[in-house]
């Protein structure tokens, strides 16, 4: 889906963490593309009730504008989000 607004990232975090039992989200490296951000990360989680483990690359390309965030895009895999922003490998 789609989250506009600080109440739709509220909403998307709080829906997000429910999920999980156990959640862990490192960054494993930043790129600094004038007025983008990239962070590759990894995620590290079990879920609740059901107790599996969820283990994965993930990324997100943040969009500055006056310092602030104005646009977030998250990539289910590291390669994913490098093809997108032209740094892949």
């Amino acid at each position: 889906p789609v989250y506009r607004g600080h109440a739709g990232f509220r909403a998307f975090w709080r829906t997000f963490h429910e999920a999980w039992e156990r959640l862990d989200i490192d960054v494993a490296r930043m790129e600094d593309l004038d007025d983008r951000v990239l962070a590759l990360m990894t995620f590290d989680a079990v879920g609740r009730g059901s107790g599996v483990r969820v283990q994965r690359q993930i990324a997100n390309l943040a969009t500055f504008k006056r310092g602030l965030i104005v646009d977030l895009r998250a990539y289910g895999t590291w390669l994913e989000a490098l093809e997108a922003v032209g740094l892949a490998e």
